[in-house]
């Protein structure tokens, strides 16, 4: 598996209210991908996610969970966590390493405690949020009512880039696609222009140039694409998708969203890391460039019956390869990378190197624990990341 290109990466976590349904759609994302050949089920207890014993039996995530498919060739690393307001740590530990947070919220039951906690610690971090309201197949479900409420305690920056159809059989693409069809609510000229107007205040000269032509049809296409990336980036921006995991409605949409949209870690905000210079703290910002040194973040660390202990960790800076040696936060002695491994689930593949931008594991390192930092030489025993805010 040769080293992916950063640019063709995004790393997206899914998070949101126990019951939103994440789970589901994590399945409903990998088998429209064909990294699976079938959809598994929360109740039957045989998704890639839930697969420990305590997830089959509560029928709902207690831990992150990893996996990643390719779409539009680009490889989405996912990561479905927890929704249950006694196991969000879990979820928020992984957020350094992605690039987007996705809320998913259940159509009929609204925004929810969890749905609030995300929102708010997406902002508070400078991370690009996204949400997905679910279920839209649900008879009961006011999906415009909900939406109208998103946008009333998120804020107007929560906009459609899709809309449901009238049917709730799919979903109408308003921001870079074209799809005619009656919407559920609104319509797609209305809905496409409330997002241009969102995205064109990132630029000036496009923000006068669409206000002198009254639309937005001679603007530059990849000047428009980047401005969204910069309102995301921004918090200027927060996208709204509308998707049926049980039905697949809205989820080859959702997909092309990731691929397409959301920003790559050459285009994310980068994770605040720190170092000692001459005494004082500063910050260093990593470079997704692979040829520059190692930095790496292990943020999250479990066992595996088959494989042992697991030091799950994203590639900020570097590549790393198999028989490299490491050294962990500031231990003198470094250690011998032996087997690199993606996850799917409890499943995996082994790789002989990982580049920026990427996630992976490493295995049977004693010394490798929560929140360290991986990295080459004993001048970056240092850095760390920024403690997030209280």
């Amino acid at each position: 598996m040769a080293v992916r290109n950063p640019a063709d990466i995004r790393n997206i976590i899914l998070t949101g209210h126990s019951g939103a349904g994440k789970t589901t759609l994590t399945e409903r994302l990998l088998f429209e991908a064909g990294a699976t050949t079938r959809m598994g089920s929360v109740e039957e207890g045989n998704t890639v996610s839930d697969w420990r014993d305590i997830e089959k039996q509560h029928h709902h995530s207690l831990y992150t969970t990893i996996m990643h498919f390719e779409h539009e060739k680009h490889m989405i690393n996912l990561i479905d966590a927890p929704g249950t307001p006694d196991f969000i740590g879990h979820a928020i530990a992984a957020f350094p390493a992605v690039e987007t947070v996705v809320v998913v919220v259940d159509a009929h039951k609204g925004i929810e405690p969890v749905t609030r906690r995300m929102v708010a610690v997406a902002k508070d971090r400078s991370f690009p949020c996204m949400i997905v309201i679910n279920k839209i197949d649900e008879e009961n479900a006011e999906v415009e009512d909900l939406t109208n409420q998103i946008r009333e305690e998120f804020g107007g920056e929560c906009l459609p880039v899709n809309l449901p159809k009238a049917d709730r059989s799919g979903v109408l693409p308003v921001f870079d696609e074209e799809v005619d069809g009656p919407a559920l609510f609104s319509s797609e000229p209305e809905a496409h222009q409330a997002i241009v107007e969102q995205i064109v205040e990132m630029q000036e000269d496009l923000m006068t140039q669409y206000l002198e032509e009254g639309d937005d049809a001679n603007l530059d296409k990849q000047r428009v694409h980047d401005a969204f990336e910069a309102a995301l980036r921004d918090g200027h921006l927060i996208p709204i998708c509308y998707t049926s995991a049980k039905t697949g409605a809205g989820i080859k949409e959702l997909m092309h969203v990731f691929a397409g949209l959301l920003p790559s870690p050459l285009e994310g905000n980068p994770r605040p890391f720190l170092r000692m210079t001459d005494g004082i703290e500063v910050e260093l910002h990593a470079e997704p460039d692979p040829a520059k040194p190692v930095l790496a973040h292990v943020f999250k660390v479990t066992t595996d019956k088959h494989v042992g202990k697991l030091g799950v960790f994203r590639v900020h800076q570097g590549t790393i390869h198999t028989k490299d040696e490491l050294v962990i936060d500031d231990q003198k002695k470094g250690i011998r990378i032996g087997h690199i491994i993606k996850r799917q689930g409890k499943d995996h593949t082994e790789v002989d190197e990982l580049g920026p931008g990427d996630i992976g594991a490493l295995t049977k390192i004693d010394e490798l624990h929560f929140n360290a930092t991986l990295h080459q030489d004993h001048d970056m025993d240092s850095v760390h990341l920024r403690p997030p805010p209280p």
